[in-house]
């Protein structure tokens, strides 16, 4: 099953739009962990006092080194997240928590020097988190939105040799305008 880009921009468009009731934000956002960078584009939107939908499109980019099954693994890959929020204010500013979900159709470049191999291995790649962020107002309409998170990488499909999964922490921050 291939990733259908277009799709995903028709939905993330979709759910932008999709509702006048609430506040919507939409932000470019870029998530760090040890071993790679998550960038994306994200809309939060809102669905109660204290709650938003989340919704991301972005890339996985990242270079295991050794800290893999193999001994180099690099690659990269896109997907999308699907979140829910809490806010700890009505206003959503401030502290919230969110649990999120991301899917990435990765490829991997991997050499196993002992063995003396190397090749390519397609994953589809299942994170769950669990972020806690602080979200800040500047103006009216600037927002911006640091985040801590953990979770786990499961790679529910390989099509090739192992490459590593785990446990996974996540610095990120998200720049954008709320609507």
């Amino acid at each position: 099953m291939k990733l259908n880009i277009s799709s995903l921009l028709a939905v993330l468009f979709l759910f932008a739009c999709g509702s006048s009731s609430g506040q919507t934000d939409i932000s470019a956002q870029v998530q760090l962990y040890p071993t790679g960078l998550i960038p994306g584009v994200k809309v939060d939107h809102s669905v109660g006092p204290h709650s938003r939908l989340s919704l991301r499109v972005g890339a996985n980019i990242f270079d295991h080194k050794d800290l893999g099954v193999q001994d180099s693994e690099v690659g990269d890959g896109l997907g999308f997240s699907l979140g829910y929020q809490y806010y700890f204010i009505e206003d959503k500013t401030g502290l919230h928590l969110e649990l999120k979900n991301d899917v990435w159709w990765n490829s991997v470049a991997w050499v196993n020097n002992e063995a003396l191999t190397s090749g390519d291995t397609d994953i589809i790649v299942i994170q769950p988190t669990i972020n806690l962020g602080y979200t800040f107002i500047i103006g009216s309409r600037v927002v911006i939105s640091p985040s801590v998170g953990f979770g786990l990488e499961w790679n529910v499909r390989t099509m090739g040799e192992p490459t590593g999964e785990g446990p996974i922490g996540l610095v990120g921050l998200s720049a954008g305008i709320r609507l």
